[in-house]
Protein backbone atom coordinates (compact mmCIF):
# COMPACT_ATOMS: atom_id res chain seq x y z
CA UNK A 1 0.00 0.00 0.00
CA UNK A 2 1.82 3.10 -1.25
CA UNK A 3 1.24 6.62 0.08
CA UNK A 4 1.64 9.59 -2.24
CA UNK A 5 0.34 13.13 -2.10
CA UNK A 6 -2.47 13.76 -4.58
CA UNK A 7 -2.07 16.38 -7.32
CA UNK A 8 -4.94 18.69 -8.25
CA UNK A 9 -5.32 16.73 -11.47
CA UNK A 10 -5.62 13.46 -9.55
CA UNK A 11 -8.13 15.04 -7.17
CA UNK A 12 -10.24 16.11 -10.15
CA UNK A 13 -10.05 12.60 -11.63
CA UNK A 14 -10.95 11.03 -8.28
CA UNK A 15 -13.94 13.36 -7.92
CA UNK A 16 -15.27 12.45 -11.37
CA UNK A 17 -14.61 8.72 -10.91
CA UNK A 18 -16.18 8.59 -7.47
CA UNK A 19 -19.17 10.70 -8.57
CA UNK A 20 -19.89 8.28 -11.39
CA UNK A 21 -19.53 5.24 -9.16
CA UNK A 22 -21.53 6.60 -6.18
CA UNK A 23 -23.58 9.55 -7.52
CA UNK A 24 -26.26 9.76 -4.81
CA UNK A 25 -23.76 9.24 -1.99
CA UNK A 26 -21.61 12.09 -3.36
CA UNK A 27 -24.70 14.29 -3.77
CA UNK A 28 -25.60 13.87 -0.10
CA UNK A 29 -22.00 14.61 0.90
CA UNK A 30 -22.41 18.02 -0.72
CA UNK A 31 -25.83 18.44 0.90
CA UNK A 32 -24.37 17.67 4.32
CA UNK A 33 -21.49 20.11 3.83
CA UNK A 34 -23.81 22.86 2.56
CA UNK A 35 -26.19 22.68 5.51
CA UNK A 36 -23.35 22.39 8.03
CA UNK A 37 -21.94 25.64 6.65
CA UNK A 38 -25.38 27.28 6.81
CA UNK A 39 -25.63 26.11 10.40
CA UNK A 40 -22.26 27.73 11.21
CA UNK A 41 -23.30 31.02 9.59
CA UNK A 42 -26.67 31.21 11.36
CA UNK A 43 -27.08 33.70 14.19
CA UNK A 44 -27.24 32.36 17.73
CA UNK A 45 -30.89 33.39 18.00
CA UNK A 46 -32.04 31.26 15.02
CA UNK A 47 -32.83 28.22 17.15
CA UNK A 48 -35.77 26.88 15.11
CA UNK A 49 -33.87 27.14 11.83
CA UNK A 50 -30.86 25.53 13.45
CA UNK A 51 -32.94 22.55 14.65
CA UNK A 52 -34.27 21.98 11.13
CA UNK A 53 -30.82 22.27 9.56
CA UNK A 54 -29.27 19.86 12.07
CA UNK A 55 -32.04 17.39 11.28
CA UNK A 56 -31.28 17.67 7.55
CA UNK A 57 -27.56 17.18 8.24
CA UNK A 58 -28.28 14.01 10.21
CA UNK A 59 -30.51 12.43 7.56
CA UNK A 60 -28.18 13.41 4.69
CA UNK A 61 -25.20 11.89 6.57
CA UNK A 62 -27.19 8.69 7.03
CA UNK A 63 -28.19 8.78 3.35
CA UNK A 64 -24.50 8.80 2.33
CA UNK A 65 -23.86 5.50 4.15
CA UNK A 66 -27.17 3.94 3.07
CA UNK A 67 -26.59 4.65 -0.63
CA UNK A 68 -22.96 3.48 -0.38
CA UNK A 69 -24.22 0.20 1.09
CA UNK A 70 -26.65 -0.16 -1.80
CA UNK A 71 -23.97 0.64 -4.42
CA UNK A 72 -21.61 -1.96 -2.89
CA UNK A 73 -24.40 -4.55 -2.90
CA UNK A 74 -25.31 -3.82 -6.54
CA UNK A 75 -21.66 -4.07 -7.61
CA UNK A 76 -21.45 -7.48 -5.96
CA UNK A 77 -24.63 -8.98 -7.45
CA UNK A 78 -24.27 -7.04 -10.73
CA UNK A 79 -27.95 -6.34 -11.17
CA UNK A 80 -29.42 -3.75 -13.54
CA UNK A 81 -32.75 -2.61 -14.89
CA UNK A 82 -36.04 -2.68 -12.96
CA UNK A 83 -34.65 -4.48 -9.88
CA UNK A 84 -32.00 -1.78 -9.46
CA UNK A 85 -34.58 1.01 -9.78
CA UNK A 86 -36.90 -0.66 -7.26
CA UNK A 87 -34.07 -1.00 -4.75
CA UNK A 88 -33.21 2.71 -5.03
CA UNK A 89 -36.86 3.72 -4.72
CA UNK A 90 -37.36 1.47 -1.67
CA UNK A 91 -34.26 2.82 0.06
CA UNK A 92 -35.24 6.43 -0.70
CA UNK A 93 -38.76 5.90 0.69
CA UNK A 94 -37.33 4.33 3.87
CA UNK A 95 -35.04 7.34 4.33
CA UNK A 96 -37.99 9.71 3.91
CA UNK A 97 -40.03 7.75 6.45
CA UNK A 98 -37.14 7.85 8.91
CA UNK A 99 -36.68 11.60 8.36
CA UNK A 100 -40.32 12.39 9.12
CA UNK A 101 -40.23 10.11 12.16
CA UNK A 102 -37.31 12.07 13.63
CA UNK A 103 -38.29 14.65 16.28
CA UNK A 104 -37.71 18.34 15.65
CA UNK A 105 -35.51 18.56 18.74
CA UNK A 106 -33.42 15.61 19.91
CA UNK A 107 -33.20 14.36 23.48
CA UNK A 108 -30.59 11.81 24.56
CA UNK A 109 -32.78 8.83 23.65
CA UNK A 110 -33.29 10.22 20.14
CA UNK A 111 -29.54 10.69 19.80
CA UNK A 112 -28.96 7.07 20.86
CA UNK A 113 -31.55 5.88 18.32
CA UNK A 114 -29.86 7.75 15.49
CA UNK A 115 -26.38 6.55 16.47
CA UNK A 116 -27.54 2.91 16.61
CA UNK A 117 -29.28 3.13 13.23
CA UNK A 118 -26.21 4.82 11.73
CA UNK A 119 -23.94 2.17 13.27
CA UNK A 120 -26.15 -0.66 11.94
CA UNK A 121 -25.96 0.76 8.41
CA UNK A 122 -22.17 1.14 8.67
CA UNK A 123 -21.92 -2.54 9.68
CA UNK A 124 -24.07 -3.52 6.69
CA UNK A 125 -21.87 -1.41 4.41
CA UNK A 126 -18.85 -3.24 5.83
CA UNK A 127 -20.05 -6.59 4.48
CA UNK A 128 -22.19 -5.52 1.50
CA UNK A 129 -19.27 -5.59 -0.95
CA UNK A 130 -18.01 -9.07 -0.04
CA UNK A 131 -21.25 -10.79 1.02
CA UNK A 132 -21.73 -13.55 3.59
CA UNK A 133 -21.36 -16.76 1.57
CA UNK A 134 -17.67 -17.59 1.59
CA UNK A 135 -15.12 -17.40 4.39
CA UNK A 136 -12.11 -16.25 2.36
CA UNK A 137 -9.61 -13.71 3.76
CA UNK A 138 -11.30 -11.12 1.50
CA UNK A 139 -13.23 -9.54 4.39
CA UNK A 140 -10.14 -9.05 6.57
CA UNK A 141 -8.18 -7.71 3.59
CA UNK A 142 -10.97 -5.25 2.88
CA UNK A 143 -10.89 -3.93 6.45
CA UNK A 144 -7.13 -3.49 6.34
CA UNK A 145 -7.48 -1.56 3.08
CA UNK A 146 -10.18 0.59 4.68
CA UNK A 147 -7.94 1.41 7.64
CA UNK A 148 -5.21 2.50 5.24
CA UNK A 149 -7.64 4.61 3.20
CA UNK A 150 -9.04 6.28 6.34
CA UNK A 151 -5.56 7.16 7.60
CA UNK A 152 -4.52 8.47 4.19
CA UNK A 153 -7.68 10.54 3.73
CA UNK A 154 -7.41 12.03 7.23
CA UNK A 155 -3.71 12.86 6.80
CA UNK A 156 -4.25 14.56 3.42
CA UNK A 157 -7.27 16.46 4.74
CA UNK A 158 -5.30 17.71 7.75
CA UNK A 159 -2.34 18.81 5.62
CA UNK A 160 -4.57 20.65 3.14
CA UNK A 161 -6.58 22.32 5.92
CA UNK A 162 -3.46 23.50 7.77
CA UNK A 163 -2.09 24.88 4.51
CA UNK A 164 -5.25 26.81 3.65
CA UNK A 165 -5.73 27.92 7.28
CA UNK A 166 -2.17 29.31 7.37
CA UNK A 167 -2.67 31.16 4.07
CA UNK A 168 -5.97 32.75 5.14
CA UNK A 169 -4.56 33.66 8.57
CA UNK A 170 -1.46 35.24 7.03
CA UNK A 171 -3.44 37.30 4.52
CA UNK A 172 -5.93 38.37 7.17
CA UNK A 173 -3.19 39.38 9.63
CA UNK A 174 -0.94 41.16 7.12
CA UNK A 175 -3.61 43.05 5.22
CA UNK A 176 -6.05 43.52 8.14
CA UNK A 177 -9.02 42.26 6.14
CA UNK A 178 -11.11 41.41 9.20
CA UNK A 179 -11.93 37.90 8.00
CA UNK A 180 -14.74 36.30 10.03
CA UNK A 181 -13.37 33.49 12.19
CA UNK A 182 -16.23 31.27 10.97
CA UNK A 183 -14.44 30.93 7.64
CA UNK A 184 -11.91 28.56 9.23
CA UNK A 185 -14.68 26.20 10.32
CA UNK A 186 -16.31 26.48 6.88
CA UNK A 187 -13.03 25.47 5.23
CA UNK A 188 -12.70 22.47 7.57
CA UNK A 189 -16.26 21.36 6.77
CA UNK A 190 -15.56 21.43 3.02
CA UNK A 191 -12.33 19.46 3.44
CA UNK A 192 -13.58 16.98 6.07
CA UNK A 193 -17.06 16.35 4.64
CA UNK A 194 -16.33 16.52 0.89
CA UNK A 195 -12.63 16.14 0.11
CA UNK A 196 -11.72 13.47 2.70
CA UNK A 197 -14.65 11.08 1.92
CA UNK A 198 -14.06 11.48 -1.84
CA UNK A 199 -10.38 10.72 -1.36
CA UNK A 200 -11.35 7.70 0.76
CA UNK A 201 -13.89 6.39 -1.75
CA UNK A 202 -11.61 6.97 -4.76
CA UNK A 203 -9.37 4.14 -3.58
CA UNK A 204 -12.17 1.84 -2.52
CA UNK A 205 -11.62 -1.56 -4.19
CA UNK A 206 -14.19 -3.30 -6.32
CA UNK A 207 -15.47 -6.82 -5.76
CA UNK A 208 -12.99 -9.43 -7.00
CA UNK A 209 -9.99 -7.09 -6.80
CA UNK A 210 -9.64 -6.96 -3.02
CA UNK A 211 -7.35 -9.97 -2.51
CA UNK A 212 -5.57 -9.76 -5.87
CA UNK A 213 -4.48 -6.14 -5.26
CA UNK A 214 -3.82 -6.65 -1.55
CA UNK A 215 -0.44 -6.19 0.07
CA UNK A 216 -0.35 -6.18 3.88
CA UNK A 217 1.08 -2.77 4.95
CA UNK A 218 4.32 -3.21 6.86
CA UNK A 219 3.51 -0.45 9.38
CA UNK A 220 0.17 -2.11 10.18
CA UNK A 221 1.82 -5.52 10.55
CA UNK A 222 4.25 -4.05 13.08
CA UNK A 223 1.40 -2.29 14.90
CA UNK A 224 -0.71 -5.45 15.15
CA UNK A 225 1.96 -8.03 15.96
CA UNK A 226 4.36 -5.97 18.08
CA UNK A 227 1.98 -3.59 19.87
CA UNK A 228 -1.71 -4.54 19.80
CA UNK A 229 -1.20 -8.29 20.26
CA UNK A 230 1.08 -7.99 23.35
CA UNK A 231 -1.13 -5.19 24.73
CA UNK A 232 -4.17 -7.45 24.46
CA UNK A 233 -2.38 -10.21 26.36
CA UNK A 234 -1.37 -7.79 29.14
CA UNK A 235 -4.92 -6.48 29.32
CA UNK A 236 -6.22 -10.07 29.62
CA UNK A 237 -3.75 -10.84 32.43
CA UNK A 238 -4.94 -7.78 34.42
CA UNK A 239 -8.59 -8.80 34.07
CA UNK A 240 -7.82 -12.36 35.15
CA UNK A 241 -5.95 -11.11 38.21
CA UNK A 242 -9.00 -9.05 39.14
CA UNK A 243 -11.23 -12.06 38.46
CA UNK A 244 -9.07 -14.11 40.85
CA UNK A 245 -9.37 -11.41 43.51
CA UNK A 246 -13.18 -11.58 43.27
CA UNK A 247 -13.20 -15.37 43.60
CA UNK A 248 -10.78 -15.43 46.54
CA UNK A 249 -12.16 -12.46 48.51
CA UNK A 250 -15.77 -12.99 47.37
CA UNK A 251 -16.02 -9.29 46.63
CA UNK A 252 -18.57 -7.69 44.28
CA UNK A 253 -17.00 -6.58 40.98
CA UNK A 254 -16.88 -2.83 40.42
CA UNK A 255 -19.12 -1.26 37.77
CA UNK A 256 -16.04 -0.10 35.86
CA UNK A 257 -15.11 -3.71 35.09
CA UNK A 258 -18.02 -4.00 32.63
CA UNK A 259 -16.47 -1.35 30.37
CA UNK A 260 -12.99 -2.86 30.76
CA UNK A 261 -14.19 -6.33 29.72
CA UNK A 262 -16.10 -4.95 26.74
CA UNK A 263 -13.07 -2.85 25.74
CA UNK A 264 -10.79 -5.89 25.93
CA UNK A 265 -13.22 -7.98 23.91
CA UNK A 266 -13.53 -5.34 21.19
CA UNK A 267 -9.75 -4.96 21.03
CA UNK A 268 -9.27 -8.73 20.89
CA UNK A 269 -11.80 -9.22 18.09
CA UNK A 270 -10.31 -6.27 16.18
CA UNK A 271 -6.83 -7.83 16.41
CA UNK A 272 -8.29 -11.19 15.29
CA UNK A 273 -9.74 -9.56 12.16
CA UNK A 274 -6.42 -7.89 11.34
CA UNK A 275 -4.48 -11.13 11.91
CA UNK A 276 -6.64 -13.19 9.51
CA UNK A 277 -4.62 -12.47 6.32
CA UNK A 278 -1.38 -13.29 8.15
CA UNK A 279 -2.76 -16.73 9.13
CA UNK A 280 -3.02 -17.65 5.46
CA UNK A 281 0.66 -16.80 5.00
CA UNK A 282 1.84 -18.95 7.87
CA UNK A 283 3.50 -16.55 10.31
CA UNK A 284 4.76 -17.37 13.79
CA UNK A 285 2.85 -19.50 16.27
CA UNK A 286 1.44 -16.48 18.11
CA UNK A 287 -0.61 -15.60 15.02
CA UNK A 288 -2.45 -18.92 15.31
CA UNK A 289 -2.44 -19.20 19.10
CA UNK A 290 -4.20 -15.87 19.71
CA UNK A 291 -7.42 -16.38 17.68
CA UNK A 292 -7.63 -20.03 18.77
CA UNK A 293 -7.76 -19.22 22.50
CA UNK A 294 -9.10 -15.63 22.47
CA UNK A 295 -12.76 -16.61 22.74
CA UNK A 296 -12.09 -19.34 25.32
CA UNK A 297 -10.33 -16.71 27.46
CA UNK A 298 -13.31 -14.37 27.11
CA UNK A 299 -15.84 -16.87 28.55
CA UNK A 300 -14.95 -16.46 32.29
CA UNK A 301 -14.90 -12.69 31.80
CA UNK A 302 -18.42 -12.82 30.41
CA UNK A 303 -19.65 -14.35 33.67
CA UNK A 304 -17.97 -11.52 35.60
CA UNK A 305 -19.53 -9.03 33.18
CA UNK A 306 -23.05 -10.39 33.77
CA UNK A 307 -22.45 -10.44 37.52
CA UNK A 308 -21.30 -6.79 37.60
CA UNK A 309 -24.15 -5.39 35.50
CA UNK A 310 -26.76 -7.49 37.35
CA UNK A 311 -25.67 -5.84 40.60
CA UNK A 312 -26.17 -2.34 39.13
CA UNK A 313 -29.55 -3.24 37.67
CA UNK A 314 -30.80 -4.61 41.00
CA UNK A 315 -29.69 -1.42 42.76
CA UNK A 316 -30.71 1.23 40.25
CA UNK A 317 -32.97 -0.43 37.67
CA UNK A 318 -32.50 -0.61 33.90
CA UNK A 319 -31.28 2.36 31.87
CA UNK A 320 -30.32 2.55 28.22
CA UNK A 321 -26.62 2.24 29.04
CA UNK A 322 -27.15 -0.85 31.20
CA UNK A 323 -29.45 -2.33 28.55
CA UNK A 324 -26.70 -1.92 25.94
CA UNK A 325 -24.13 -3.48 28.25
CA UNK A 326 -26.40 -6.52 28.77
CA UNK A 327 -27.09 -6.73 25.03
CA UNK A 328 -23.37 -6.58 24.21
CA UNK A 329 -22.67 -9.19 26.89
CA UNK A 330 -25.23 -11.54 25.29
CA UNK A 331 -23.77 -10.84 21.85
CA UNK A 332 -20.25 -11.44 23.13
CA UNK A 333 -21.32 -14.77 24.68
CA UNK A 334 -22.93 -15.84 21.38
CA UNK A 335 -19.95 -14.80 19.23
CA UNK A 336 -17.50 -16.48 21.59
CA UNK A 337 -19.50 -19.71 21.55
CA UNK A 338 -19.69 -19.58 17.74
CA UNK A 339 -15.93 -19.19 17.27
CA UNK A 340 -15.22 -21.91 19.85
CA UNK A 341 -17.47 -24.60 18.33
CA UNK A 342 -17.76 -23.59 14.66
CA UNK A 343 -15.41 -25.01 12.06
CA UNK A 344 -16.19 -22.31 9.50
CA UNK A 345 -15.53 -19.28 11.78
CA UNK A 346 -16.96 -16.72 9.34
CA UNK A 347 -15.64 -13.29 10.39
CA UNK A 348 -18.49 -11.53 8.59
CA UNK A 349 -20.91 -12.80 11.21
CA UNK A 350 -19.46 -10.16 13.58
CA UNK A 351 -20.68 -7.02 11.72
CA UNK A 352 -23.91 -8.73 10.62
CA UNK A 353 -24.87 -9.70 14.18
CA UNK A 354 -23.92 -6.23 15.49
CA UNK A 355 -26.15 -4.61 12.87
CA UNK A 356 -29.07 -6.85 13.82
CA UNK A 357 -28.83 -6.26 17.58
CA UNK A 358 -28.40 -2.51 17.00
CA UNK A 359 -31.69 -2.36 15.12
CA UNK A 360 -33.42 -4.63 17.66
CA UNK A 361 -32.32 -2.23 20.43
CA UNK A 362 -33.97 0.70 18.63
CA UNK A 363 -37.36 -0.56 17.47
CA UNK A 364 -40.18 -2.52 19.09
CA UNK A 365 -41.53 -3.02 22.62
CA UNK A 366 -38.27 -4.74 23.57
CA UNK A 367 -36.21 -1.66 22.63
CA UNK A 368 -33.75 -0.15 25.09
CA UNK A 369 -35.83 3.00 25.46
CA UNK A 370 -39.17 1.31 26.15
CA UNK A 371 -37.80 -1.15 28.71
CA UNK A 372 -35.56 1.42 30.42
CA UNK A 373 -38.33 3.99 30.83
CA UNK A 374 -40.71 1.39 32.24
CA UNK A 375 -38.06 0.16 34.70
CA UNK A 376 -37.20 3.66 35.95
CA UNK A 377 -40.83 4.75 36.34
CA UNK A 378 -41.63 1.58 38.32
CA UNK A 379 -38.62 2.29 40.52
CA UNK A 380 -39.80 5.90 40.97
CA UNK A 381 -43.25 4.83 42.16
CA UNK A 382 -41.67 2.35 44.55
CA UNK A 383 -39.54 5.06 46.21
CA UNK A 384 -42.38 7.61 46.24
CA UNK A 385 -44.78 5.16 47.90
CA UNK A 386 -42.15 4.13 50.43
CA UNK A 387 -41.80 7.77 51.54
CA UNK A 388 -45.58 8.53 51.40
CA UNK A 389 -45.05 11.08 48.64
CA UNK A 390 -48.01 9.88 46.55
CA UNK A 391 -51.65 10.43 47.47
CA UNK A 392 -54.33 9.60 44.88
CA UNK A 393 -51.66 9.56 42.20
CA UNK A 394 -50.40 13.08 43.03
CA UNK A 395 -47.14 14.22 44.54
CA UNK A 396 -47.47 15.57 48.09
CA UNK A 397 -45.03 16.78 50.72
CA UNK A 398 -44.11 14.12 53.23
CA UNK A 399 -44.41 14.86 56.95
CA UNK A 400 -41.50 12.52 57.66
CA UNK A 401 -37.89 13.22 56.75
CA UNK A 402 -36.81 11.72 53.42
CA UNK A 403 -33.36 10.14 53.43
CA UNK A 404 -30.60 11.72 51.36
CA UNK A 405 -30.27 8.57 49.20
CA UNK A 406 -34.00 8.51 48.40
CA UNK A 407 -33.99 12.23 47.52
CA UNK A 408 -30.97 11.61 45.32
CA UNK A 409 -32.59 8.59 43.62
CA UNK A 410 -35.86 10.43 42.98
CA UNK A 411 -33.97 13.42 41.55
CA UNK A 412 -31.89 11.08 39.40
CA UNK A 413 -34.99 9.44 37.91
CA UNK A 414 -36.58 12.83 37.19
CA UNK A 415 -33.33 13.88 35.46
CA UNK A 416 -33.30 10.65 33.46
CA UNK A 417 -36.88 11.12 32.22
CA UNK A 418 -36.18 14.75 31.28
CA UNK A 419 -32.91 13.97 29.46
CA UNK A 420 -33.83 10.71 27.70
CA UNK A 421 -37.59 11.04 27.22
CA UNK A 422 -40.12 13.80 27.98
CA UNK A 423 -40.60 15.13 31.48
CA UNK A 424 -44.20 16.05 30.57
CA UNK A 425 -44.99 12.34 30.73
CA UNK A 426 -45.00 12.86 34.52
CA UNK A 427 -47.37 15.83 34.50
CA UNK A 428 -50.11 13.68 36.00
CA UNK A 429 -48.11 13.65 39.25
CA UNK A 430 -48.66 17.37 39.93
CA UNK A 431 -51.65 19.64 40.48
CA UNK A 432 -53.59 21.24 37.64
CA UNK A 433 -52.00 24.63 38.28
CA UNK A 434 -48.59 23.28 37.39
CA UNK A 435 -49.79 21.86 34.06
CA UNK A 436 -50.11 25.31 32.48
CA UNK A 437 -46.53 26.16 33.42
CA UNK A 438 -44.46 26.18 30.20
CA UNK A 439 -41.32 25.68 32.29
CA UNK A 440 -42.46 22.31 33.61
CA UNK A 441 -39.19 20.57 34.50
CA UNK A 442 -37.69 18.09 36.93
CA UNK A 443 -37.40 20.96 39.41
CA UNK A 444 -41.17 21.46 39.30
CA UNK A 445 -41.57 17.87 40.44
CA UNK A 446 -39.09 17.99 43.32
CA UNK A 447 -40.59 21.29 44.47
CA UNK A 448 -44.02 19.64 44.52
CA UNK A 449 -42.55 16.80 46.59
CA UNK A 450 -41.21 19.34 49.07
CA UNK A 451 -37.48 18.80 48.91
CA UNK A 452 -34.45 20.18 47.09
CA UNK A 453 -33.09 18.63 43.92
CA UNK A 454 -30.02 16.45 44.52
CA UNK A 455 -27.59 15.96 41.66
CA UNK A 456 -26.25 12.44 41.06
CA UNK A 457 -22.68 13.56 41.90
CA UNK A 458 -23.67 15.34 45.09
CA UNK A 459 -22.46 13.98 48.41
CA UNK A 460 -24.12 14.59 51.76
CA UNK A 461 -21.47 17.10 52.87
CA UNK A 462 -20.97 18.71 49.44
CA UNK A 463 -20.66 22.52 49.70
CA UNK A 464 -20.27 23.57 46.06
CA UNK A 465 -23.18 24.75 43.90
CA UNK A 466 -23.64 25.25 40.19
CA UNK A 467 -26.63 27.25 38.97
CA UNK A 468 -27.24 27.09 35.24
CA UNK A 469 -29.80 28.48 32.84
CA UNK A 470 -32.09 25.74 31.54
CA UNK A 471 -34.34 25.83 28.50
CA UNK A 472 -34.06 27.62 25.17
CA UNK A 473 -32.26 30.98 25.07
CA UNK A 474 -34.57 33.82 24.00
CA UNK A 475 -33.31 37.40 24.14
CA UNK A 476 -34.97 40.53 22.75
CA UNK A 477 -32.04 42.47 21.29
CA UNK A 478 -34.08 45.23 19.60
CA UNK A 479 -33.15 47.89 22.19
CA UNK A 480 -29.47 46.96 22.40
CA UNK A 481 -26.52 47.78 20.16
CA UNK A 482 -23.78 45.57 21.62
CA UNK A 483 -23.59 41.96 22.75
CA UNK A 484 -20.66 40.53 24.71
CA UNK A 485 -20.05 36.91 25.73
CA UNK A 486 -18.00 36.90 28.93
CA UNK A 487 -16.43 34.04 30.89
CA UNK A 488 -14.93 34.89 34.26
CA UNK A 489 -13.10 33.03 36.99
CA UNK A 490 -12.53 35.04 40.19
CA UNK A 491 -9.30 35.05 42.21
CA UNK A 492 -10.13 37.04 45.34
CA UNK A 493 -6.89 36.21 47.19
CA UNK A 494 -4.51 36.88 44.32
CA UNK A 495 -1.88 39.63 44.59
CA UNK A 496 -1.65 40.01 40.82
CA UNK A 497 -3.77 42.32 38.71
CA UNK A 498 -6.27 40.13 36.88
CA UNK A 499 -8.90 41.55 34.55
CA UNK A 500 -10.64 41.08 31.24
CA UNK A 501 -11.22 43.73 28.58
CA UNK A 502 -13.84 43.45 25.85
CA UNK A 503 -14.45 46.01 23.09
CA UNK A 504 -17.21 46.44 20.53
CA UNK A 505 -18.81 49.39 18.67
CA UNK A 506 -16.64 51.89 20.55
CA UNK A 507 -17.75 50.49 23.94
CA UNK A 508 -15.24 48.99 26.35
CA UNK A 509 -16.16 46.52 29.10
CA UNK A 510 -13.66 45.87 31.90
CA UNK A 511 -14.16 43.06 34.43
CA UNK A 512 -11.88 42.81 37.46
CA UNK A 513 -11.35 39.11 38.26
CA UNK A 514 -10.19 39.96 41.81
CA UNK A 515 -13.18 42.04 42.93
CA UNK A 516 -15.91 41.25 40.40
CA UNK A 517 -16.30 44.92 39.45
CA UNK A 518 -17.65 45.39 35.92
CA UNK A 519 -17.23 48.81 34.29
CA UNK A 520 -18.63 50.02 30.94
CA UNK A 521 -16.86 52.97 29.32
CA UNK A 522 -17.06 54.90 26.07
CA UNK A 523 -14.41 57.40 25.00
CA UNK A 524 -12.89 57.20 28.51
CA UNK A 525 -16.23 58.14 30.10
CA UNK A 526 -17.71 55.68 32.59
CA UNK A 527 -21.27 54.84 31.56
CA UNK A 528 -22.10 52.12 34.06
CA UNK A 529 -20.66 50.21 37.00
CA UNK A 530 -21.85 47.05 38.78
CA UNK A 531 -20.43 44.39 41.09
CA UNK A 532 -21.12 41.25 39.05
CA UNK A 533 -20.20 38.98 41.98
CA UNK A 534 -22.86 40.66 44.13
CA UNK A 535 -25.39 40.19 41.31
CA UNK A 536 -24.55 36.46 41.32
CA UNK A 537 -24.99 36.31 45.09
CA UNK A 538 -28.39 38.01 44.86
CA UNK A 539 -29.55 35.49 42.25
CA UNK A 540 -28.44 32.67 44.55
CA UNK A 541 -30.32 34.20 47.49
CA UNK A 542 -33.49 35.12 45.60
CA UNK A 543 -34.28 31.82 43.87
CA UNK A 544 -35.89 28.85 45.59
CA UNK A 545 -33.07 26.57 46.68
CA UNK A 546 -32.82 23.53 44.42
CA UNK A 547 -29.69 22.06 45.98
CA UNK A 548 -26.19 21.91 44.58
CA UNK A 549 -26.94 21.83 40.86
CA UNK A 550 -29.75 24.18 39.94
CA UNK A 551 -31.47 24.50 36.57
CA UNK A 552 -33.14 27.92 36.61
CA UNK A 553 -35.32 29.75 34.13
CA UNK A 554 -33.88 32.51 31.96
CA UNK A 555 -35.88 35.08 33.95
CA UNK A 556 -34.32 33.90 37.21
CA UNK A 557 -30.84 34.04 35.65
CA UNK A 558 -31.27 37.56 34.21
CA UNK A 559 -30.23 40.92 35.67
CA UNK A 560 -31.50 44.17 34.09
CA UNK A 561 -30.70 47.78 34.97
CA UNK A 562 -30.40 51.24 33.46
CA UNK A 563 -29.21 54.76 34.27
CA UNK A 564 -29.23 58.09 32.48
CA UNK A 565 -26.64 56.84 29.94
CA UNK A 566 -27.28 53.15 29.15
CA UNK A 567 -29.50 50.19 29.71
CA UNK A 568 -28.01 46.75 30.29
CA UNK A 569 -29.18 43.17 30.41
CA UNK A 570 -27.09 40.32 31.82
CA UNK A 571 -28.20 36.76 31.03
CA UNK A 572 -26.17 34.21 32.99
CA UNK A 573 -25.45 30.78 31.52
CA UNK A 574 -24.03 29.48 34.78
CA UNK A 575 -22.87 30.60 38.21
CA UNK A 576 -20.52 28.37 40.24
CA UNK A 577 -19.58 28.87 43.86
CA UNK A 578 -19.44 27.57 47.41
CA UNK A 579 -21.95 27.69 50.26
CA UNK A 580 -19.92 29.30 53.03
CA UNK A 581 -21.49 29.86 56.46
CA UNK A 582 -21.17 33.65 56.26
CA UNK A 583 -21.30 34.46 52.54
CA UNK A 584 -21.90 32.78 49.19
CA UNK A 585 -18.51 32.58 47.48
CA UNK A 586 -18.68 32.96 43.69
CA UNK A 587 -15.90 31.11 41.87
CA UNK A 588 -16.83 31.53 38.21
CA UNK A 589 -19.59 32.60 35.86
CA UNK A 590 -20.43 32.84 32.18
CA UNK A 591 -22.92 35.37 30.84
CA UNK A 592 -24.18 37.44 27.92
CA UNK A 593 -24.01 41.22 28.39
CA UNK A 594 -26.28 43.38 26.23
CA UNK A 595 -25.71 47.15 26.18
CA UNK A 596 -28.01 49.76 24.62
CA UNK A 597 -28.47 53.50 24.61
CA UNK A 598 -30.93 54.96 27.09
CA UNK A 599 -34.06 55.99 25.19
Amino acid sequence: MKFKLPSFRNIQKDLIKTSKRFPLAVFFLFVTALFLIINVELGWEETKSRDLIEKICLISSLAVIVYLTLYFYLERIRTTGLKKILLFVTVSVLLLIYYFSMPDKFNQADAFRYILVFYAVVMMANISLVGMKNNSPEYSCLNIILIGRICTAFLFALIIYLGIWSAVFAVDSLFELGVDSKIYLDIWIVIAVIFAPLNFLAGFPRKGKIVTNFNYPQFLKILVTNILLPLTMVYLAILYLYFGKIVILRDWPKGLVTYLILSYSVLGIFVHILLKPLLKKGGNKWYRFFPKYLYIAIVPLIFMLFFAIWKRMVQYGITEKRYFVVLLAIWLAGISLYFIVSKEKNMKLIPLSLAIISLLAVFGPWSAFTISKKSQINRLYEILNKNNLLVSGKLVKSSAEISFEDRKNISSIFSYIQSFHDIKELRHLVSEEELVDEKFTKFTLVKEAGFEFVNRWTKLDYKNFNMYRSGELKMDVADYQSLFTIKARFYFNSNSKLSGNYKQNGISVDLDFKTGELKITKENNTLYYVDIVEVCRNIKENVIAVDKYSGLSQKEMTYMDENEDVRIQVVFNNICGENDKKIKKINSTEFYLLIGDKQ
